[in-house]
């Protein structure tokens, strides 16, 4: 059975595009790289989690691009 789509709140809607409308959206936060049994782990902030719905268990596609010495990881969620 597929899971309904919930549609947010008007007031959480409009919260959400005043913070955008005042440039108080984050665009973009660091996040501390940290380490289990040989394996590298990332914090996805809770913004991040809360904006796109993201869920345990999707999928996430790692790209790296290399120019010259500088290096961009890019993070794809596969929905």
């Amino acid at each position: 059975m597929l899971e309904e789509e919930k549609r947010l709140p008007e007031s959480k809607i409009k919260a959400d595009i005043e913070e955008i409308v005042q440039g108080k959206y984050p665009e973009e936060k660091q996040a501390t790289i940290g380490e289990n049994r040989g394996q590298l782990l990332i914090r996805i902030p809770q913004f991040v989690r809360h904006r796109m719905s993201l869920k345990k268990g999707q999928k996430i596609l790692f790209k790296i691009e290399k120019q010259g010495s500088k290096q961009t990881l890019t993070v794809e969620v596969i929905k």
